[in-house]
């Protein structure tokens, strides 16, 4: 949908080259535990608070992509008949999603089907130093899954819980 038609003061401007221009970021306040003295690392982008009310404000670029597992792609091969055959082999794809992620430089990344077998190579081509959290779908012979990037010289994996989301018989 583009959304410059919908709204004048569009705060995303969409290229036609596919980059993004972003005018706006978004603050995430940290909700200090309990009793807890432990200081957070700061996101580059992190700007001073002028209000000494405020509380620290941490500042930091999230992107999402679903990247569509080549697996997926290739086992429905119909839904894809009106694009270009030679842009979808993943090897092609790949190069093309890691340009644009690079581009963006995202502190924080999360992917959708990204299929495990092109984990290696997938994370090789990575600019930055990211942590990886990788889930595979489960129930039968699903060969993708999800992860989640985080620049690992700005945040520190403290706790993680992986969530089964097929779980027979459970409503």
């Amino acid at each position: 949908m583009d959304h410059s038609a919908a709204n004048g003061s569009n705060q995303f401007t969409r290229c036609l080259n596919q980059n993004v221009t972003f005018d706006t970021h978004r603050r995430w306040e940290p909700v200090p535990e309990k009793g807890s003295s432990k200081t957070s690392k700061s996101s580059k982008s992190a700007k001073p608070v002028t209000d000494p009310c405020a509380r620290d404000r941490i500042e930091f670029t999230l992107m999402n992509y679903n990247i569509l597992a080549q697996d997926l792609l290739d086992s429905h091969a119909q839904l894809y008949s009106e694009h270009d055959p030679e842009a979808l082999p993943w090897k092609k794809r790949s190069k093309r999603l890691t340009a644009e992620i690079a581009n963006i430089d995202p502190d924080i990344l999360c992917v959708q089907e990204l299929q495990e077998s092109h984990i290696d190579a997938f994370c090789s081509r990575l600019k930055q130093d990211y942590g990886m959290l990788y889930k595979k779908r489960t129930g039968g012979d699903k060969t993708d899954g999800c992860a989640l990037f985080y620049r690992r010289d700005l945040f520190d994996l403290v706790n993680h819980h992986k969530v089964e989301f097929y779980q027979p018989k459970v409503n």
